[in-house]
């Protein structure tokens, strides 16, 4: 299963002013003092509905502390500066050619467009996609009955669910 996520170098302006800003003093500031991944940027990516107190304490659990924060610092910061990690990434892909894939892809999500779940249709021939409409960065929030409808309903190709036995 794939959904909206890239595995190769991606540098357009939104990526690079996200990396760079995030990444930065500014971002450390936001990040680490005010929790602004959790606090902010989830919430405002959840298009459907409100998270409610209870699933937003879970989002903050992990990272209750300025220090427990760091990691969210350095994603933003990896995402240019693993280019070259990412270009092996790439080169590796065909390996995977011949493997289905489900992917889901939202609407509306500000970070991974069509351009991206077209790379990935090409880069699995065997795929099948789901549209999750009205869905926003956050899948599992915007679309959970949905992702759970298509996996379910997926190709015996695609996805073993242990009916086959052992």
């Amino acid at each position: 299963m794939i959904g909206n996520t890239f595995a190769w170098p991606k540098s357009d302006l939104l990526t690079q002013i996200f990396s760079r800003t995030f990444g930065g003093p500014i971002g450390a500031w936001l990040i680490l003092k005010r929790n602004f991944l959790v606090e902010t940027i989830l919430p405002a990516n959840v298009r459907t509905k409100k998270l409610p107190s209870a699933v937003m304490d879970g989002y903050r659990g992990p990272f209750p502390t300025p220090e427990s924060r760091k990691p969210l610092h350095v994603f933003p910061r990896e995402i240019l500066a693993s280019r070259p990690w990412l270009t092996e990434i790439e080169r590796r892909l065909p390996v995977l050619r011949t493997r289905p894939a489900l992917i889901l892809w939202p609407t509306h999500d500000i970070a991974f467009r069509n351009r991206e779940r077209r790379r990935w249709e090409q880069l699995f021939p065997s795929h099948q996609t789901i549209v999750l409409h009205n869905a926003g960065r956050f899948i599992a929030e915007d679309a959970a009955p949905e992702i759970v409808a298509a996996v379910l309903n997926c190709q015996p190709n695609y996805i073993d669910n242990g009916s086959a036995g052992g």
